[in-house]
């Protein structure tokens, strides 16, 4: 989308409508397809995580150097070798930086379905259970374990991004 112009004026009303529904709202829609197990609630998080991945990569092709792309065209670069060799490297960064959001929004949608949905285990679940059962200390446990999860699920990929795009910045 980010490349070809067509595919991106045909595919931005969907990317842009299907991003505006939260995907705790399709979940029903999810367990429609996918039944009321472990598929639906990773259905959910796919939906979340894969438009911002979308978005950032589109991004990321956009905001590639031309005179890089223009250079590699005149030199005979076309078809996968420009890909590989000067699109990918060029849209990474922004590519990685979605992975990031991403990681985070998913783990903040599992969290809100084990709340939410029927499950009996999960954070999610301990959080809503603690609540209820007026388990203040237990729940607020559960809050900042799952902010620490989130924060370490973070860290592992800041340190990818790190190894991974190296070149960045030099």
């Amino acid at each position: 989308m980010g490349y070809y112009r067509i595919i991106e004026e045909s595919l931005t009303f969907i990317v842009d409508f299907s991003r505006s529904i939260p995907a705790t709202a399709m979940f029903p829609v999810f367990i429609l397809f996918f039944g009321s197990g472990e598929e639906s609630r990773v259905a959910a998080a796919v939906y979340g995580a894969s438009l911002i991945i979308i978005i950032n990569t589109i991004l990321g092709v956009k905001q590639s150097k031309k005179t890089r792309l223009k250079t590699a065209i005149a030199y005979g670069a076309s078809g996968v070798h420009l890909f590989w060799f000067v699109l990918l490297p060029e849209a990474l960064p922004s590519i990685i930086a979605g992975f990031r959001l991403a990681v985070s929004l998913v783990f903040v949608i599992i969290v809100l379905v084990e709340m939410f949905i029927g499950t009996s285990f999960g954070i999610g679940h301990r959080i809503i259970d603690s609540q209820m059962l007026y388990e203040i200390p237990q729940m607020y446990a559960c809050v900042v374990l799952a902010g620490t999860i989130g924060y370490f699920l973070n860290f592992i990929f800041y340190k990818i991004e790190k190894k991974i795009l190296h070149y960045v910045g030099h």
